[in-house]
């Protein structure tokens, strides 16, 4: 079945699914090949009864709770995700990724304590369970940093480090000397960073330190759980040049201003119907901003809005950095419809 539907045989693999189930009607992993088949072609209906039924036919099988909770989260149903989630930590204890899971939901529930207690677990996930001894350093316990100096790694995913690095402020306070480790393509956008602390990428000959941390687990150690309490940081991200330009753009333009980013170069799904999207919006007469390169401009121009929308990509310079530009126009934006995590 999968490698019909590596071929593109959609019909044939769905066949194959089911006689593997029609031979071992227990086998967990089946019922999930089947439910993907149904999410990819976004039949969330149809993956769901599959889900559920890989969950009645194997409870242990951590794949399909997993598989099922963000479908929930998609339709508005946080809580029946959580209690989902839960469930399959109940009977599988012993399993970080369904624990790690659920500290994601409860976070989105801001249930702050168990939310960072269980979102703890992702360190025996991979890709951190590969990652955590890579420096023999030690991970720092919450004692006290006076002086001392941490490495303070990013977390794998992009946008949720971006909205941790709140913590960084507490974390100077209490005497420490940061060492930030992040992805070398964020090298710019945390520039405004770099006269408190000294941003290192993989790229780069970390200077000594004393031990570690990574951003996820900085609520906890400096016991401050809610977020919402700190202010974000760093106050801007880019640079003075980009966000005075867009300073100057937003000037002209009808308040409020929307922002829309719907497609993205990484993992995050599209919106389906990026035509849809743009059509909402295709009547507001004010500001539109375009988060994306200009290689959208086709479908832009399809909506009939080419003369309506500035398009990030097409303002940046020969050498520019998109995401130093986004953080430029997303600064002059009243509201933002994004697709994935780091724009948000």
């Amino acid at each position: 079945g999968r490698a019909l539907l590596a071929q593109g045989d959609r019909r044939a693999a769905e066949a194959a699914f089911r006689r593997a189930l029609t031979l071992d009607p227990h086998d967990g992993a089946a019922h999930a090949a089947l439910g993907d088949l149904h999410l990819t072609a976004g039949e969330n209906a149809a993956a769901l009864a599959a889900f559920r039924d890989g969950i009645e036919a194997d409870p242990t099988d951590a794949g399909n709770y997993l598989r099922i909770a963000p479908i929930l989260v998609a339709l508005g149903q946080l809580d029946a995700a959580i209690e989902l989630v839960r469930k399959g930590g109940d009977i599988s204890p012993g399993n970080p990724a369904l624990h790690a899971a659920l500290g994601r939901l409860l976070l989105r529930r801001e249930n702050w304590d168990e939310g960072w207690r269980r979102y703890k677990r992702r360190l025996r996930v991979p890709p951190l369970s590969h990652e955590r001894h890579r420096f023999a350093q030690p991970l720092w316990d919450g004692g006290a940093l006076q002086d001392r100096r941490i490495c303070v790694q990013f977390e794998p995913d992009v946008g949720e480090s971006l909205a941790l690095l709140r913590y960084l402020g507490p974390l100077l306070d209490s005497g420490a000397k940061i060492v930030l480790r992040c992805p070398a393509a964020l090298r710019a956008l945390l520039a405004p960073l770099s006269d408190r602390i000294s941003i290192c990428t993989p790229d780069d000959a970390l200077p000594p330190f004393d031990c570690q941390v990574w951003l996820g687990n900085l609520p906890l150690l400096l016991r401050q759980s809610d977020p919402a309490a700190l202010p974000p940081a760093p106050e801007r991200f880019g640079d003075q040049p980009s966000t005075t330009r867009w300073a100057g753009r937003g000037a002209q333009l009808a308040r409020p201003i929307i922002g829309l980013h719907w497609r993205s170069a990484g993992r995050a799904r599209p919106f389906r119907e990026p035509g849809r999207l743009l059509e909402t919006f295709a009547t507001y007469e004010r500001g539109l901003i375009g988060l994306q390169d200009r290689t959208v401009a086709d479908e832009v121009a399809a909506a009939g809005m080419a003369d309506m929308m500035i398009l990030v990509g097409s303002e940046l310079a020969a050498n520019g950095d998109i995401r130093v530009e986004l953080a430029g126009a997303i600064a002059q934006c009243d509201l933002v419809v994004a697709v994935d995590s780091p724009v948000a």
